[in-house]
């Protein structure tokens, strides 16, 4: 508890050891042996060993996201792309069947 009241006053070591002893700076009586200035320290690296890790997973997150999110769009361009080919075929065989019908037609008066 004492080592979260440290981190949330910004105040890192010097402020957890002030927590452990009481807030006292009284020189005669130190409440806070060598071994846990030292364990506090230690706790200080971890914090912030796992504070650099969790950085670096939140960005390996966001880049993926950014991968996904790039895949998506190129799939959709194709997509896109894709449809605008299909009707584009599609008004092709309408006018192949217009003109087909009509030389049907043409053929059916002439004869």
């Amino acid at each position: 508890r004492a080592a979260a009241d440290a981190e949330d006053s910004g105040g890192g070591v010097a402020s957890l050891l002030s927590s452990l002893s009481g807030g006292s700076h009284d020189k005669a009586a130190p409440m806070v042996s060598t071994a846990a200035a030292e364990k506090a320290k230690k706790l200080e690296q971890e914090l912030q060993e796992l504070k650099r890790a969790h950085e670096q997973t939140e960005l390996k997150s966001q880049r993926r996201i950014v991968d996904l999110l790039e895949q998506g769009a190129d799939k959709q361009k194709v997509l896109d792309d894709r449809e605008t080919e299909n009707r584009k075929l599609r008004e092709q065989v309408d006018e192949l069947t217009v003109k087909a019908r009509k030389h049907e037609l043409d053929a059916e008066h002439e004869r």
